[in-house]
C-alpha cells in the first residue's frame, strides 16, 4: 500500500481474505446477513491493523436506505380520502428529511420482501399487521415501526372504526330531512367491502341509538341496468326513502338510474353519498354526501412516526382517528 493513502475496503478484504462485500457487511453490521464470528473477527482485525475508518462521506451513501421509509398501504387504501392521508404522512416525514417508498399489496408478507430488498430505516403501515410480521420486520433491522394491529384472536377482517361516523352522520342527516325509509347501499362484489360494512355498522348502531328500523341493505354494482332493477322494486314504498350509498360513485350510479326511470330526486328518493369526489359537484342534481375535513390525520401517523426511537414499535391508535367527517348538502336531499 502506498505512503499517505488511505486504506479502503478493498485492502481490508484483500488482508482478510473475504470478499469487498462480506467486508462492508461486517463493518457496517448489516442484519439481514449471516456472518460467521470467525469471519467478523478476521475482518475486524484486518480493519484495526490497517487503520481503516470508513469515510464520512461514503458512509452517508451507503446509508442513503436509512433515511428511508416505507409506507405500506393495501389496496383497499385507495380512493379520494386515502389519497389525503397518504399525502400527508408523505409531506410530513419529506420534511423531517426521510426518502418515503410507498408500497401497496395484497399480501403484508410483501412489505418483508420491500424490506429485505431496500433496508430502511423504519416503516409507516397504514395496514394491518400480525405480531409475526412485526418481528420479522425487526429481525429485518428496521429500527421504527407504526402499524395497525390486528387484535390478538380477531376472526375476519379487522375492524375499522374510523369508518362509523360516515353511516352514522348519512343515517341522522336523512332522518332529520325527514325520510323515514333508509336502505344503505354497499358495492357488489368489490375488494372495498371492508370499508363498506364499517360504514353500514355505524348506521346500523346510530339506528339502535335513535329508536328507529335499522336501513334495509342492498347490493348494487356500478351498472345502470342492474341498479335500475334494484330500484324499480322500491316503487311501492308508502314512506319517503332514502339510500346512503357507502361511496359518491355508487350514489351517481343511483341518480342516473333515477334519471332513467323518470324518478324525482328528494320527492322519490334521496341520496347521500361519501367522499365528496370531485364529481360530485358536477352531477345533475348534485350530489349530497360526506367528507373528510381533518386533512391532517396523515401528518399525525407521521408524527407518531417521528417520535418513536431506535428499537421502539409502536400501534396507531385507531380508535382515537378522527377524520373529521361533516356533510355536504346539496340537490340530492
Amino acid at each position: 500500500m502506498n505512503e499517505g493513502r488511505r486504506p479502503t475496503s478493498l485492502d481490508v478484504a484483500r488482508l482478510s481474505g473475504v470478499s469487498r462485500a462480506t467486508v462492508s457487511y461486517v463493518l457496517n453490521r448489516d442484519p439481514r446477513q449471516t456472518i460467521s464470528e470467525a469471519t467478523r473477527r478476521r475482518v475486524l482485525d484486518a480493519a484495526k491493523e490497517l487503520g481503516y475508518a470508513p469515510s464520512p462521506a461514503a458512509a452517508s451513501l451507503r446509508r442513503g436506505h436509512s433515511r428511508v421509509v416505507v409506507l405500506a398501504l393495501d389496496p383497499l387504501f385507495s380512493g379520494h380520502v386515502s389519497d389525503i392521508i397518504v399525502e400527508g404522512a408523505t409531506q410530513r416525514l419529506r420534511e423531517h428529511g426521510y426518502y418515503v417508498v410507498r408500497h401497496s399489496h395484497e399480501n403484508p408478507e410483501t412489505v418483508i420482501d420491500i424490506v429485505r430488498g431496500i433496508g430502511p430505516i423504519g416503516v409507516v403501515s397504514l395496514t394491518f399487521l400480525t405480531a409475526s410480521i412485526r418481528e420479522r420486520l425487526t429481525a429485518l433491522g428496521v429500527k421504527r415501526l407504526l402499524d395497525l394491529e390486528v387484535p390478538t384472536g380477531a376472526q375476519g377482517p379487522p375492524d375499522r372504526p374510523w369508518e362509523y361516523p360516515v353511516g352514522q352522520l348519512q343515517l341522522d342527516h336523512l332522518i332529520t330531512r325527514g325520510y323515514r325509509k333508509l336502505i344503505y347501499a354497499l358495492p357488489k362484489d368489490s375488494p372495498r367491502l371492508p370499508i363498506a360494512m364499517a360504514r353500514l355498522q355505524g348506521a346500523q348502531m346510530e339506528a339502535v341509538t335513535l329508536g328507529i328500523e335499522p336501513p334495509e341493505v342492498i347490493a348494487l354494482p356500478l351498472e345502470r341496468a342492474p341498479i335500475q332493477r334494484a330500484l324499480r322494486k322500491l316503487e311501492r314504498l308508502e314512506r319517503r326513502t332514502a339510500i346512503c350509498a357507502y361511496d359518491d360513485q355508487i350514489a351517481i350510479g343511483v341518480l342516473g338510474a333515477m334519471h332513467d326511470l323518470g324518478w324525482r330526486v328528494r320527492e322519490d328518493l334521496g341520496v347521500i353519498g361519501c367522499d365528496d369526489l370531485p364529481v360530485a359537484r358536477l352531477v345533475t342534481p348534485t350530489l349530497t354526501t360526506v367528507r373528510v375535513t381533518a386533512v391532517d390525520v396523515g401528518f399525525a401517523a407521521a408524527e407518531s412516526f417521528l417520535l418513536l426511537r431506535d428499537g421502539e414499535t409502536r400501534t396507531f391508535d385507531t380508535p382515537q382517528v378522527d377524520l373529521g367527517y361533516e356533510v355536504v348538502v346539496r340537490e340530492s336531499t
